[in-house]
């Protein structure tokens, strides 16, 4: 029996992560074509917006199904009292989710001059629309978490998303295209993609949910033995600060950069183009980060089996070869996007524009790594007010840099701002964590060895940003850009192999890393 209901979470787990995968990946891959069809200033009207919808989405899929599945989890086989939750939890959202949606849209003509530009309203408003669906998306999606049934969030995630993501390109395409009207109805058009995704969404868990009831009763009587959990709103406010950090970071830049830039003396028109530039580090970003959370989403789990089994070092060789692992990820990762810039932002974005400021801008990835990464091993040790804090501390000094560095660095000084925000959050988590547990820092040997391997990494995509094919052809720098990727990739490898960066031992404490050490030995015979 215990086998089975173990069987049951990790395919649940397994199902859930890759639609979570899958969901980041669709939203760091749109961006392209659709920058593509509006341009800058149109990827600029569309990006000004995203922040209020990406709140929208944290909570649906991240805050709210979490308070609600702790408290369904809390009554494991009493369906009265879970049934009558979730339709508690129904009222609740609706509540949370009109008085947001009333607030945002109310308020849109204020936030569009706020931010400089008056001609924002419309699409700030069709934002506000996503957080009607609250109620619907979030307590359904937290329903059946809590109840070890992960197909119904995963099911209507990635279709959520799907359909969101064909919205927007469409919607682009038609606005351009075909309508021919201006980019602020065209980023109208797209933002719809997120209603209609979200409403396809919840039909998908509507008839989850018809065929998991049944003919069964809804209860109408509070359940006696009913009770909250104590801390939940409290951990609820965390997530969303803490999931959520890159959106304030980019709330934050949509009410600042463009405006300080008019105010320091760019014209309006070279302001969005600027801004739409600058957007374009989003995209890429959002790739790095699909990689790194796919790493991450083993670390709760074995630092939270570790920790209540009182296997105190086993939990300081797992921290220590975590944060060894993430600053190696981390670093990979980060001077590969660098060093191909030039190429990389023709080759998506047509041109040569911010390539500077894009490198800046991609730079925090390798920051933003080690948040995640220590942001989870925090979390597996039940913490979810330490990174809160970190997180904060962030969201405050990127708004004050950027007050600061704005005028006076132009656009670049925002991506400053971003990475020195990345970095005190980092520094924060790094203190509060070694209050946790003493885990070993990465020798200079290590530090030694992996910047050579880097460095072999990063030679074939310094050599493709001289080629004269390469600079002119989008196609053909596309290709050779990958080819030039895998060679690098396959460098890091074998120079980190060699050299010991990752050890046989490190492979071991991963999830299926026996398995993944007979592999290798297979293949070497």
């Amino acid at each position: 029996m215990g086998t089975k209901i173990n069987t049951t979470l990790f395919q649940g787990a397994l199902i859930l992560t890759l639609a979570s995968l899958l969901s980041k990946l669709l939203s760091a891959v749109y961006r392209v074509p659709f920058q593509n069809m509006v341009g800058d200033e149109g990827f600029y009207i569309f990006q000004q917006a995203y922040p209020f919808y990406g709140i929208s989405m944290t909570l649906s899929l991240t805050a709210a199904p979490l308070f609600i599945s702790k408290v369904v989890a809390e009554y494991n086989g009493d369906y009265n009292a879970q049934r009558w939750f979730l339709e508690r939890s129904k009222r609740y959202l609706g509540v949370l989710g009109f008085v947001l949606f009333i607030a945002l849209f109310i308020a849109a003509p204020w936030l569009a001059n706020t931010m400089g530009d008056p001609s924002l309203t419309g699409i700030i408003r069709v934002t506000s629309v996503t957080y009607l669906l609250l109620p619907y998306l979030g307590s359904y999606r937290g329903f059946y978490q809590g109840d070890n049934d992960m197909t119904p969030t995963a099911v209507s995630q990635a279709v959520e998303q799907v359909v969101r993501v064909a919205i927007i390109i469409v919607g682009a395409y038609i606005g351009v295209y075909v309508l021919d009207v201006s980019l602020y109805h065209v980023g109208e058009l797209a933002m719809s993609g997120a209603i209609i995704g979200g409403a396809a969404g919840a039909i998908i868990l509507a008839v989850f949910d018809k065929k998991r009831r049944g003919l069964q009763q809804i209860p109408t009587m509070r359940p006696e033995n009913l009770q909250l959990p104590r801390g939940i709103w409290r951990d609820m406010f965390a997530v969303i600060i803490t999931s959520a950090l890159l959106i304030w970071f980019q709330m934050a830049d949509a009410f600042q950069i463009f405006r300080l830039l008019v105010a320091s003396g760019i014209e309006t028109d070279q302001a969005k183009i600027l801004k739409g530039v600058y957007d374009r580090g989003q995209p890429l970003i959002q790739l790095g980060v699909v990689v790194v959370t796919s790493f991450s989403l083993s670390i709760i789990p074995m630092i939270s089996k570790a920790r209540i089994q009182r296997e105190r070092v086993k939990l300081q060789r797992l921290v220590s070869f975590f944060m060894r692992t993430g600053i190696a990820l981390g670093l990979a990762i980060t001077v590969a996007l660098v060093v191909m810039m030039p190429t990389l932002n023709y080759t998506l974005f047509a041109d040569y524009e911010g390539v500077d400021v894009l490198q800046v801008f991609v730079a925090g990835l390798f920051l933003l790594t080690l948040l995640v990464i220590i942001t989870s091993v925090l979390q597996g040790f039940n913490s979810m007010k330490a990174p809160a804090i970190a997180a904060v501390c962030g969201i405050i000094i990127k708004v004050m840099l950027n007050g600061v560095w704005l005028p006076e660095h132009g656009i670049i000084g925002s991506a400053w701002a971003t990475n020195s925000a990345l970095l005190a959050s980092v520094l924060i988590s790094v203190v509060i964590l070694k209050q946790s547990i003493n885990f070993e820092w990465p020798s200079w040997q290590f530090l030694i060895k992996l910047s050579f391997s880097v460095a072999l990494m990063a030679a074939p995509l310094i050599i493709i940003n001289y080629l004269p094919f390469v600079t002119n052809h989008r196609i053909v720098g596309l290709v050779v850009l990958i080819i030039a990727s895998l060679i690098g990739a396959l460098l890091f490898l074998f120079s980190a192999s060699y050299l010991r960066v990752i050890t046989r031992q490190d492979i071991v404490m991963l999830p299926m890393g026996r398995s993944a050490i007979k592999l290798i030995k297979k293949m070497k015979r």
